[in-house]
């Protein structure tokens, strides 16, 4: 399904007099209609001469609006060709013990973690019921980003008890793999996992890190990370924006 491209369309134009920039309003519209499906992925979005009589604007906003959602992965641009909606490109399995960018198989780039912060707190009595630990349990935390070169796919925090993994801040940096580091330092073999998947709308914090609007929507996935005899070594909340990622699940009979 295509856009309306006529400048008789229904279509809100944008407000010159309100505060936020035009590009802003013409790249938020835009965004919601991709969302929203009148655009479906594969699809090329109307030429720029059409899109500025659309929405009354100059061909540098109209760019700076559709540069945005480059950015952001909604749209691809090809040379020659057009401007088009990305379709989602990256796997990831409720059920995978590996993770997010575990597959590395559909990445147009390296693949690359950055670690935003890592912190200590007393566990919550949901997330220390999911790590079979008293309520109040001290663990760390691990927030990351996961990226494909530049571009923003996923934000991951993961908490460990602390009396499972002393220490284990210190041990981690971008490029360390915290599977290898339970493995190697604590001799904790992950070996199993249990998850859920819910679907809500970016908090503020996913909003900033994933750069996307607040109401826009976010599959989140919990994991549990389970050792030898099922006992839980961490809890893994996955944060992912749908247009990027096809979840699929795993069932073994």
């Amino acid at each position: 399904m295509a856009l309306a491209t006529d400048e008789s369309t229904s279509a809100k134009k944008p407000d010159k007099a309100r505060r936020i920039p035009l590009f802003a309003q013409v790249r938020d519209q835009l965004r919601r209609e991709i969302l929203d499906g009148e655009f479906q992925p594969g699809d090329a979005i109307p030429p720029e001469p059409q899109l500025c009589r659309r929405f009354g604007v100059s061909r540098i906003t109209l760019r700076h609006s559709v540069d945005d959602l480059v950015r952001e992965g909604l749209l691809d641009k090809l040379p020659g060709k057009g401007t088009f909606v990305r379709a989602s490109q990256y796997e990831t399995s409720l059920m995978s013990l590996g993770g997010f960018g575990h597959n590395t198989s559909s990445f147009r780039n390296r693949p690359r973690r950055k670690v935003l912060r890592k912190f200590t707190q007393s566990l919550d009595s949901v997330r220390a019921k999911r790590l079979g630990v008293s309520e109040g349990t001290k663990a760390y935390g691990l927030e990351r980003l996961l990226l494909d070169g530049d571009e923003i796919l996923a934000m991951d925090t993961t908490r460990y008890p602390c009396d499972l993994v002393p220490g284990f801040p210190d041990l981690i940096d971008d490029m360390t793999s915290t599977f290898d580091v339970l493995q190697t330092h604590y001799g904790l073999k992950p070996c199993g996992t249990t998850g859920e998947l819910r679907i809500g709308y970016a908090s503020l914090k996913e909003a900033e890190n994933l750069r996307c609007e607040t109401n826009e929507p976010i599959i989140n996935i919990d994991k549990i990370i389970m050792t030898t005899g099922h006992q839980p070594v961490a809890l893994s909340e996955l944060a992912l924006r749908p247009h990027h990622v096809n979840v699929h699940f795993e069932y073994d009979s």
